[in-house]
């Protein structure tokens, strides 16, 4: 009777805290500011997002629970953007995010050659050996959505600009809309052009550099990842004008209002889902 009580108490404590992780990643789609909840800095030695070292030099090598962390987080702020412009998103190779913090993984669709076989690998370290045979091919299949993501961006900047040029023209007689109307399509050519100063990713190199965990030395990875980390840079300053309409800047780190909140807490994209350190939802 004592296991059967206490094995009852554990599952409602598994229960309870699956619960308020689902709630917390439901609120966290409701923000606005990617750069607020997600800072990276690209300038230091190991790129860094969130405080949490993603990569590997002589001088700094973090754990795997931190770089494990840092990529859970990445991984959030990914499925968050792939949700948000799926109507221009091309990622085929991509199927599904399995978000699930330090154990995340990514769905990913292999060539024609092995009949478009579909495969988790694992977005996180495993202390095993060869884990890094599916955490090296899980930063390039994330690589490739990121280029995916920065397209679909370019084209809805480009999208922006137009409508924001025809609005200054239509609005010349209320300076204060022409002015906003003016700033917003400025922001817009000013993200287009950084845009294509981006990194290209070449089969399983990023600006150059291969982000091949494993098969990489860890400078060059550690070069790689932060060429990609370039990339979901820009993509947060993006997505905030054409989202929300507002200088990258200015986006406040506040919930949403109701109509973008039911928005981006819809249903996930067809095969995504959340998933807790407990489980599939």
């Amino acid at each position: 009777l004592a296991a059967q009580w206490l094995a009852v108490e554990d599952r409602d404590r598994v229960a309870e805290e699956r619960s308020r992780l689902d709630a917390e990643a439901a609120r966290m789609e409701t923000l606005v500011a990617f750069d607020a909840l997600f800072p990276i800095d690209i300038d230091a030695a190991v790129p860094t997002l969130c405080g949490l070292r993603l990569g590997r030099l002589p001088s700094s090598q973090p754990a795997p629970p931190e770089t494990n962390a840092a990529c859970g987080l990445l991984l959030t702020a990914a499925s968050i953007l792939r949700r948000r412009h799926e109507g221009k998103l091309r990622c085929p190779n991509v199927r599904s995010l399995v978000l699930a913090g330090e154990a995340s993984q990514i769905e990913v669709v292999s060539g024609k050659s092995t009949g478009g076989k579909v495969e988790k690998v694992d977005f996180h370290i495993k202390t095993s050996f060869f884990s890094w045979r599916t955490f090296g091919p899980a930063w390039v299949a994330f690589a490739t959505l990121c280029e995916a993501l920065v397209r679909a961006l370019r084209s809805k900047l480009e999208e922006k600009a137009s409508e924001a040029a025809a609005d200054a023209v239509a609005t010349t007689e209320d300076r204060g809309a022409g002015s906003d109307a003016a700033a917003t399509r400025e922001t817009a050519l000013k993200l287009l052009d950084e845009g294509k100063q981006l990194p290209r990713v070449d089969g399983d190199k990023v600006g150059g550099f291969s982000v091949r965990y494993g098969d990489a030395p860890d400078h060059t990875w550690t070069s790689g990842v932060r060429e990609v980390l370039r990339m979901v840079k820009w993509c947060f300053r993006a997505d905030a004008l054409v989202v929300f309409g507002l200088p990258p800047a200015v986006v406040p780190a506040k919930p949403l209002d109701a109509a973008h909140s039911q928005n981006d807490a819809a249903a996930p994209m067809a095969g995504e889902r959340n998933q807790s350190a407990y489980g599939e939802q």
